[in-house]
């Protein structure tokens, strides 16, 4: 019954993807991003998110260090923009010492809440008032990254395994699928998470369920250091490129991929689906750029008449176009190892162990413990004399 299951929704995938690329070539659009306005101030801006409303909000880093980027030191915060990018709060959620926010990056909104990642645990603000947050640990060692949502659970991708992690917002068990290695951003469409691999320089798209191992769109030779995807309204996806200091389309066929813009050092992107605004983190320039996303409809390709009386040479499927850049070679490394498909079921699967970590992460900086929130934690010393709020 179980292979029987399997079969059937690979099956539905296949021709779910068939059929979209059948209609896309009568109704997907190409896209355009016009940088519109630059926001200043931000502290090593990492992740940009947006409500249903438009409004808009940036994890901040807050540190100049080497491997900054996994410091536990408290000095993380997140920044809150009005609709269309006005600044209203830049430290709107910041470290206290009952709930302290070491290096925020990718978040997500589920029930009025705000969920953020932040090295090895997710801390969950509600909107309405972030000094209630609250403090989800997972296991020691991880590495996340981004956060992402079906609906009803939170998706959060490791940088250090092959897993994404699944969490239960009401009852917050934790469970987890098999996800490619050096696992970035990630983004929830049409019944599958997309997510970027760095060290394999590909798109993936994973079953949320974990039925079949991730399934690569083939797409490496267009990217460098793909850290972040968001999907537009077509179903487009749209990846922000970090080594390559790029904004690059992928078309809902998952064929057709052209560069939509350039821009430095870009972090986790954050769309505002009503108004078509793209909020792209500059984390070296401590600036968030905003792009105005259009849409321009593309007519069907004509097929023309034949000048010859030569028979037609027979049908070539057709490839991806040549890639706008020359990218280097992904790196070598052992390819993911799929999690095993048991007859236990995948969010079933017990927490007891912390996954392998994988060869080409190895050598990421060790973590100092985080503790929980029933342990309150003062400010480092250093942060002990700032005016809270007012920054």
């Amino acid at each position: 019954m179980r292979n029987l299951k399997l079969s059937a929704w690979v099956t539905v995938s296949i021709l779910a993807a068939v059929l979209a690329g059948c209609q896309g070539s009568k109704t997907v659009s190409e896209w355009s991003a016009e940088p519109v306005r630059t926001l200043s101030g931000f502290n090593v801006p990492m992740a940009a998110l947006v409500d249903r409303d438009g409004t808009v909000y940036v994890s901040n880093i807050q540190s100049d260090q080497e491997n900054g980027f996994w410091n536990a030191d408290a000095a993380g915060f997140v920044s809150r923009l009005a609709p269309g990018g006005q600044l209203e709060d830049l430290h709107w959620a910041d470290s206290n010492p009952s709930l302290f926010l070491n290096a925020p990056k990718g978040m997500c909104i589920l029930d009025g809440q705000l969920y953020v990642a932040d090295i090895n645990r997710i801390v969950r603000y509600p909107l309405g008032d972030p000094n209630q947050g609250q403090d989800i640990s997972l296991e020691p060692g991880r590495t996340l990254v981004d956060v992402t949502t079906d609906g009803k659970r939170i998706f959060v991708s490791d940088n250090s395994s092959l897993r994404l992690y699944r969490i239960d917002p009401k009852t917050l068990q934790l469970s987890w699928v098999t996800a490619p290695a050096h696992v970035a951003g990630i983004t929830y469409y049409d019944g599958a998470v997309y997510a970027s691999s760095i060290q394999d320089h590909e798109i993936y798209r994973i079953d949320p369920e974990g039925r079949i191992p991730p399934v690569p769109l083939g797409l490496a030779n267009y990217f460098q250091q793909p850290c972040s995807i968001v999907v537009l309204s077509d179903g487009t996806l749209v990846v922000a490129d970090y080594d390559a200091g790029s904004l690059m389309s992928i078309a809902p066929d998952r064929i057709r991929v052209a560069e939509l813009g350039k821009v430095d050092s870009p972090g986790i992107l954050g769309l505002d689906a009503k108004r078509n605004l793209l909020y792209v983190p500059q984390i070296k320039a401590n600036q968030v750029r905003i792009f105005q996303l259009s849409a321009h409809p593309m007519s069907e390709p004509q097929e023309q008449p034949q000048e010859s009386a030569e028979p037609a040479p027979p049908h070539q499927p057709p490839s991806a176009p040549p890639p706008t850049a020359a990218f280097p070679s992904s790196p070598s490394a052992p390819a993911p190892t799929p999690a095993p498909l048991s007859s236990q079921p995948a969010n079933l699967r017990p927490m007891t162990s912390a996954p392998p970590i994988h060869p080409a992460v190895a050598t990421a900086p060790a973590l100092r413990p985080t503790p929980v929130l029933s342990t309150p934690i003062p400010l480092p010393e250093d942060e002990s004399t700032r005016e809270m709020g007012k920054h």
